[in-house]
């Protein structure tokens, strides 16, 4: 294996477990669009919020997460808001708080 072979498995991997944690429901209550995967995380696009249209879910070394919303109105995405220290069970009030969509009902 090469290198960026490894930092693509990770990657995936890191990805895989962002989307199964979050859970397809939820993902389906906010409309998700273009779901990312990058080094550490998961970048996907939403509908139905008023005011979040992008959510960025980083892992970080201590095994939380950073979530960052943002809004991207004629090209210009802006940071409505950004929290780290995040556990895996604390993704879905996070998110049902920050765009208004139920997804809190679909915490495992």
């Amino acid at each position: 294996l090469q290198p960026e072979d490894i930092t693509r498995e990770v990657t995936s991997m890191i990805a895989k477990t962002l989307i199964e944690q979050l859970g397809s429901q939820a993902l389906q209550v906010l409309g998700v669009q273009k779901l990312v995967g990058f080094r550490n995380g998961l970048v996907f696009g939403i509908q139905g919020s008023p005011t979040i249209n992008t959510i960025v879910i980083t892992l970080d070394p201590d095994d939380t997460y950073c979530v960052e919303f943002w809004k991207a109105n004629d090209h210009q995405p802006t940071q409505v808001s950004a929290f780290s220290c995040i556990y895996c069970d604390q993704l879905h009030d996070l998110i049902a708080a920050e765009t208004g969509l139920p997804v809190d009902a679909y915490s495992a």
